[in-house]
């Protein structure tokens, strides 16, 4: 059992394969003792917690019981039940930690002084110095009188970080406290039971965190969200439940495999499934924009092993049986968390393709993972006897501290303690106080986003707290936020500086494509409506006669014709191959000079040829050039550089000049590499603007976190003028390569004119 002294990892206690599987896997199931009838005496009190500490003093917990008794008779809780039930839930919980006699009967009396009526020297002159002061520092954690809740949260953190200093059990029994008020919450009103919920989101679920009490932890955790998102709790067990069998049957071929390859090298160890609880579920599905079908490490192994040299054994075993993925293994065992868990993560993929994470480590491991400080301080006292400082093993301890007695507001020290949370995550309040967790950094445009893609697609303003804030406002766990919409609002190309998570950026893009799409699209249809009445040819009035269109001008679709027009590779010229073909006089050969097209450029003796540029290499002004002719297309005009100038029938290649009318303009596309700073895009569009150049579309080829490829669609008069607008951007501090081409992924290539 939990309270049964270990030797250090190695130890022949360890090395039992039967103790590891009764070690293993010490549940909300096996822990709580709530949710069932209690029988309200001492025997059957004592009966109870000798059997899972046999190191209690009977004698004086009996005394204990008495004294809670007498003191709470006449009061009931919110259930109807007596009240009495309440401590002695949280003191077999204490005992079921292994914490000793005197936290056990601080729990059953953690009441007797603020509710009950009796002083505490009287709790001192029954039970001794160090119950009294455990009851006395929980006392003062329950008699606050401040109506501000930030200032409430501040002094109530900043007693309980005090009581930590003098004796570590004081949280340990406060969360089994806190635990069994929120297994009964039902009972109470909504308002004070969401109040409670969130409280405990913010400050005891993060606190049992930091001192590595796993198992607290999710029971904290899943038991506030049922609460504050009751939704999105039955949905996600649904979803869990609903795939029970398939789990249990994937945990059973796993485990086969697995066991016998350990045993073959002599490795006994304990192997049981492990599920991820519900709000961790929901968090990642948050964070990472995922749906419950996408997460990973839904399911996985965890493998207790006699000794930390085993340990690596079965690491090395299961490599050898699946595949290990690149990038997913973590040595917490060489490099232990601040909250001092350890174990080897490793993700592999089995012959299915499934991927499983595989959790490895030893029993002290696993009792450390799953009960932290609680059971760092009894191998403590079990090893040393000594007194148990905990700023001697936890560093952001003294750090908050610090930060206590340097603040002159107690609210820095709230603001400290939601720094220093350990995951990369905030948490944000919706004005219904609904709890959304988001990514460390995250602004209030990406908490829009979060919300649904129509609130961020339709944001128009936001409030923090109360007061109007830029978008790009980094959020900081606690802040409440309101989102206004508008129907008229919409992203902008700046908004991808003003978000710093990947889903929003993803959507801002999709919206951005898709506009300029549909903007493209129509100015194309009227275009191209207008080049058919100048030319005298029928009007399309169905989509059929859409079609026909495309189809005879070589375009697969219609919005690729009506792309095609706005950006100007389909103008007139082509156009006007749809007339009816008349016969013309021919000329004298001395009057076959260069004829000037509408396109730019000059063929030789060849006239009302339809000309386009190619997209391959999309040439402008200043650009040496070269033509081919292509039947029923015209001319497709190239780079001569051009790889695709190299093929084809040479007979078919045309000399062909630029003949520019002044103001023309033409369509380059830009390949730049830029860092993360969130300026860097307005900056870009000012430095084109600068150059007299312009803008005419953005998009992100690809990024890895630190770096992203942009591909830029910019309008220029010819190559000096684009070298200009290369030059304006390679000076900007955000740019780290800018050229002409094809970025990384690109699907355009270097240039092209614009009407």
């Amino acid at each position: 059992m939990i309270a049964t002294p270990h030797p250090k990892d190695g130890g022949s206690r360890e090395d039992d394969a039967s103790f590891l599987t009764h070690r293993l896997w010490v549940r909300g199931t096996e822990l709580g003792l709530w949710g069932r009838p209690m029988t309200l005496h001492s025997d059957s009190f004592l009966s109870e917690a000798l059997a899972l500490d046999a190191r209690l003093d009977g004698d004086v917990l009996r005394r204990a019981f008495d004294v809670a008794c007498a003191a709470h008779q006449h009061q009931t809780r919110a259930s109807g039940e007596a009240y009495l039930v309440h401590p002695q839930a949280v003191a077999l919980t204490v005992a079921r930690l292994g914490q000793g006699t005197d936290a056990v009967a601080a729990a059953l009396l953690h009441d007797v002084v603020e509710d009950g009526g009796t002083s505490l020297s009287t709790v001192q002159r029954a039970f001794g110095a160090n119950t009294a002061a455990l009851v006395s520092a929980l006392s003062k954690m329950s008699s606050l009188d401040v109506p501000h809740r930030e200032a409430r949260q501040a002094e109530y953190l900043r007693r309980l970080l005090l009581a930590l200093g003098e004796d570590v059990r004081v949280i340990i029994i406060k969360l089994a406290d806190r635990l069994h008020n929120l297994q009964t919450l039902s009972f109470l009103p909504v308002e004070r039971r969401r109040a409670t919920a969130s409280e405990t989101l913010e400050i005891y679920a993060p606190l049992a965190h930091r001192l590595g009490m796993g198992w607290f932890r999710v029971q904290l955790e899943d038991l506030a969200f049922k609460e504050l998102d009751p939704e999105s709790y039955q949905q996600i067990k649904g979803l869990v439940s609903a795939r029970r069998e398939e789990r249990e049957a994937l945990v059973g071929v796993l485990t086969a495999p697995l066991t016998q390859i350990l045993a073959g090298d002599h490795i006994k160890a304990a192997i049981a499934g492990r599920v991820k609880h519900f709000y961790g579920i929901y968090r990642k599905m948050k964070l990472q924009g995922k749906s419950f079908g996408e997460i990973f490490d839904l399911v996985g192994l965890r493998v207790v092993t006699g000794s930390v040299e085993d340990c690596y054994r079965a690491l090395g075993l299961a490599h050898t049986l699946w595949s290990p993925m690149e990038g997913r293994f973590k040595d917490y065992i060489a490099v232990p968390k601040p909250n001092m868990y350890r174990s080897i993560h490793t993700t592999v993929r089995t012959e299915d393709g499934t991927a499983v994470e595989l959790q490895i480590r030893t029993a002290m491991m696993e009792d450390i993972a799953e009960f932290g400080v609680a059971a760092h301080w009894r191998y403590h006292m079990e090893q040393t006897g000594a007194r148990y400082v905990l700023g001697d093993h936890f560093g952001w301890y003294r750090q908050l501290l610090e930060t206590q007695e340097a603040g002159e507001d107690s609210r820095d020290l709230v603001r400290a303690f939601r720094e220093s949370m350990p995951s990369a995550e905030v948490l944000v309040l919706t004005p219904r106080n609904k709890l959304i967790p988001m990514r460390a950094g995250s602004t209030a445009l990406d908490f829009a986003f979060a919300l649904h893609s129509d609130i961020g697609l339709r944001c128009s303003g936001v409030r923090v707290n109360g007061k109007a804030v830029p978008m790009d406002r980094v959020l900081r766990s606690g802040d409440q936020v309101e989102i206004l919409t508008s129907p008229s609002a919409h992203p902008t190309l700046d908004w991808l500086a003003r978000v710093a998570g990947t889903s929003a950026r993803q959507k801002i893009r999709r919206y951005l494509r898709r506009a300029e799409r549909e903007r493209l699209q129509t100015a194309g249809r009227i275009m191209i409506l207008k080049h058919l009445r100048k030319l005298r040819l029928p009007l399309p009035k169905t989509q059929g006669e859409w079609e026909e269109l495309a189809k005879a001008l070589q375009h697969p679709t219609v919005n690729e014709l009506l792309h095609s027009v706005a950006v100007g590779a389909v103008g007139r010229p082509q156009i006007e191959v749809l007339r009816p073909q008349t016969e013309t006089p021919a000329q004298p050969a001395e009057h076959r000079e260069l004829v000037r097209e509408s396109r730019g450029v000059r063929l030789g003796d060849l006239r009302g040829l339809a000309v386009r540029f190619a997209a391959c290499c999309r040439p402008i002004p200043g650009d040496r050039i070269t033509a081919m002719v292509t039947r029923g297309r015209g001319a497709s005009i190239h780079r001569a550089n051009c790889a695709n100038a190299k093929r084809g029938d040479p007979a078919r290649w045309l000399d062909v000049e630029w003949d520019v009318t002044p103001g023309e303009a033409f369509t380059a596309y830009l390949a730049v590499l830029v860092g993360q700073r969130r300026a860097v895009l307005g900056d870009l569009e000012t430095a084109i603007q600068g150059a007299n150049g312009r803008l005419a579309g953005l998009d992100v080829a690809e990024e890895d976190g630190s770096h992203r490829w942009l591909q830029l669609v910019v309008v220029v008069a010819n190559t000096t003028h684009l070298d200009q607008v290369l030059a304006a951007l390679r000076k900007l501090p955000g740019v780290l390569e800018a050229s002409r081409g094809r970025s990384v992924g690109a699907s355009f290539a270097g240039g092209g004119r614009s009407r």
